[in-house]
């Protein structure tokens, strides 16, 4: 109480120390209290005390990593087929990329980096030639519309 015009001597020095950590200890009480209960808004608190932080991370978060078949397990082809060569395309493209990259491609079409995404594969209609054509995304619909592409070099240079 009235720090500010109280001095520090070598006699207070430990109670200045106790009450500097202390300070630090509870300088963020307020704002972690707030993510709290946001956090408790949507994970039920006794979920907390039942799992690990990386637990939580997982469940909540989703898994940082993934493989093309899992991808595919939550992707969702509307309007062509596995067998559409745009559709053959993009797995091959996402097989040869990165853990990165495909991470990169993910917030490209779903504005987030972990599975699970139900993704949508769609054709992009395009008037002229589709290699002049970039595949677009609708991040809130988890939609990739693709154009159709000649060669697998050409999807891999637009994505």
């Amino acid at each position: 109480q009235d720090g500010r015009n109280t001095q520090v001597t070598f006699q207070r020095l430990r109670e200045y120390a106790s009450l500097v950590a202390d300070a630090r200890i509870n300088e963020s009480s307020r704002q972690i209290a707030a993510i709290r209960k946001g956090l408790c808004s949507v994970v039920p608190e006794h979920v907390f005390y039942l799992t690990s932080w990386k637990e939580l991370e997982l469940k909540v978060c989703g898994r940082p990593d993934f493989t093309i078949r899992e991808l595919k397990e939550w992707t969702t082809l509307d309007g062509v087929s596995k067998d559409d060569k745009r559709v053959q395309f993009l797995w091959q493209v996402l097989h040869e990329m990165s853990a990165s990259e495909r991470r990169a491609f993910l917030r490209f079409v779903a504005g987030r980096e972990r599975l699970p995404v139900k993704l949508r594969v769609m054709p992009l209609f395009c008037r002229g030639i589709p290699d002049n054509y970039l595949p677009k995304a609708a991040t809130c619909f988890f939609a990739l519309e693709l154009p159709d592409y000649s060669t697998v070099e050409v999807m891999r240079s637009k994505l």
